[in-house]
């Protein structure tokens, strides 16, 4: 990963898709002291689900109504140390995301 001088940021916002959002992914949020709370949907037969949303910063992040289970996170470019984190803890739900920066690490 290419390192960033203390104060330095990237210029643009982070975007990551999960496959599902994960109680340890909520359990994380809350560790990094991030908003977390729930979302009442209805499916597809009207029956209520509650469904935990997360935020760090930036917006909260979005259920995707594509078919799949995908969530969008959102991260500021400013924290962009916290999104490659989650991207290290959490690879193997990670479908897509746009920090170039990552695409460099070697683990």
């Amino acid at each position: 990963m290419i390192r960033l001088p203390a104060g330095c940021t990237v210029a643009y916002n982070i975007v990551i898709d999960v496959t599902e959002l994960t109680n340890d992914m909520v359990d994380w949020y809350r560790l990094i002291e991030g908003a977390v709370g729930h979302k009442e949907m209805y499916n597809h037969r009207g029956v209520r689900i509650l469904t935990p949303v997360v935020a760090y910063n930036a917006k909260p992040c979005y259920h995707m109504q594509d078919g799949t289970n995908n969530v969008r996170l959102h991260f500021r470019g400013a924290d962009a140390s916290t999104a490659s984190v989650f991207l290290l803890k959490f690879n193997e739900y990670v479908v897509r995301h746009n920090l170039k920066e990552v695409d460099n690490l070697h683990y």
